[in-house]
């Protein structure tokens, strides 16, 4: 899968009282554009959250914020995601205009329901982040 691409603007309710997102609200619009990916591709988030088998905690999760974002911001968020075997993991690049002004990572696994122990990702993931797979 190539590069998918995604517009959020800033909303008062995501910033502090000086008017600049509050850092931890990058992840609440991180997760939006991760949402946003998945139905473009035909998948429901509510779907996946209902199966039976698996479900994908995020493990890992890091923002480095390049520029300050304020409400108001119309930005675009960039996501390159790769699958592994029981986990996929995704490259967030976030834009304001032609600005850099975050960078963000997460780690989702793939874990059994019964168990709790890692799976393989399903098909249908694994082949929708394939092509950016090493």
């Amino acid at each position: 899968m190539s590069i998918f691409k995604t517009k959020k603007i800033v909303r008062l309710s995501h910033t502090d009282a000086a008017g600049v997102l509050y850092f931890s609200r990058i992840f609440d619009l991180m997760h939006e554009a991760y949402e946003d990916l998945l139905l473009e591709k035909g998948i429901s988030i509510s779907e996946l959250l209902k199966h039976d088998l698996y479900t994908f905690p995020i493990v890992s999760a890091h923002a480095d914020y390049k520029r300050p974002i304020v409400v108001g911001d119309d930005l675009t968020f960039q996501l390159a995601p790769k699958a592994r075997s029981t986990s996929f993991e995704i490259a967030y690049h976030i834009f304001r205009k032609t600005e850099l002004v975050a960078e963000a990572h997460t780690v989702h696994v793939c874990l059994s329901k019964l168990t709790r122990r890692p799976v393989p990702i399903p098909d249908l993931l694994h082949d929708l982040f394939a092509s950016n797979s090493r």
